[in-house]
């Protein structure tokens, strides 16, 4: 059963030039993928809902050829407020995770604030930030995805701060990044933020080859059994995973997941890990760093 109700509807298709979304004509429909052209802006105001028709893409193509897009290939603005947030959902009457595709960045950085993202496959997919380039989520709501956010960049210079945002009831991992290569190392900042609930085999923050980190006061809780915390690849010279709240479930066979697992591959890296908490998890702390590496582990309590 569908609730379809809109006061646009937006067909499968590309925009070619500048376009407003407006709260007066939201909420938006999306029943196929769109795609914003390269050197084109989509701005949606503050106070707008963009919908995706429940399990259904009129274009059938995209990474998910049965589930809608929105596709940037151009540039986003997507910044709410406190009381006039931007709403990306299903249009389901009964909506669940997987019910429309993503929001896919092809190249760019963009600031997301007060949006809340709800019943998509991945929320957010970043791929191949520019050097310098900037994600930017803020203030925002993450609500039964299968995955929050997911990022694959091609550039040692990209940077992605994830503040003061709620994930909750996700699938899979919640935050994780695959840069594939070691010369790719994209700088993290994740402050702040609530996750609770997460699915098994699987880890609520994974960064793979990422650049300096800082990970500090963020709470990750879940009770699902074989999940992991954190875990972590630092590749630049310094990261930072202080004050942090994780509590995980356990495997039936002992194996493998840690509270906080984290792997230097940086001579020159200082690591300063403290003041955690850490509950559950096969293990509490695994950490690994090469020898000449400088580590402060302290106050962490497993």
């Amino acid at each position: 059963t569908q609730a379809i109700y809109a006061a646009t509807i937006i067909p499968g298709t590309t925009l070619l030039s500048n376009t407003i979304w407006t709260k007066a004509n939201s909420p938006y429909l999306l029943t196929g993928d769109l795609t914003v052209d390269s050197g084109v802006s989509l701005i949606i105001d503050p106070g707008v809902t963009v919908l995706f028709l429940a399990n259904s893409d009129s274009t059938s193509s995209g990474n998910y050829n049965q589930d809608s897009e929105l596709i940037i290939n151009g540039n986003l603005v997507a910044r709410g407020t406190s009381t006039e947030r931007i709403t990306f959902a299903s249009s389901s009457a009964s909506p669940a995770a997987g019910d429309w595709g993503e929001i896919r960045l092809n190249g760019m950085g963009v600031n997301f604030e007060y949006v809340d993202i709800k019943h998509a496959n991945r929320g957010i997919n970043a791929q191949n930030q520019a050097n310098g380039d900037t994600l930017r989520i803020a203030n925002s709501r993450f609500t039964l995805n299968n995955n929050a956010l997911y990022h694959n960049t091609q550039s040692t210079g990209a940077q992605v701060v994830v503040r003061d945002n709620t994930f909750t009831n996700t699938t899979n991992t919640v935050i994780e990044s695959n840069s594939g290569r070691t010369n790719y190392d994209p700088q993290w900042q994740v402050i702040d933020n609530t996750a609770t609930g997460f699915g098994s085999y699987n880890y609520g923050l994974y960064l793979s080859r990422a650049g300096n980190l800082e990970i500090t006061g963020n709470s990750f809780t879940t009770t699902t059994q074989a999940t992991g915390g954190f875990y972590l690849e630092g590749y630049g010279t310094r990261s930072v995973i202080s004050g942090n709240t994780v509590s995980v479930g356990t495997s039936s066979n002992s194996c493998c997941y840690a509270g906080i697992n984290y792997g230097g591959n940086n001579d020159n890296e200082a690591l300063t890990l403290t003041g955690n908490q850490v509950t559950g998890g096969d293990y509490g702390l695994q950490v690994n760093v090469p020898n000449n590496a400088t580590t402060t582990i302290s106050n962490n309590s497993v």
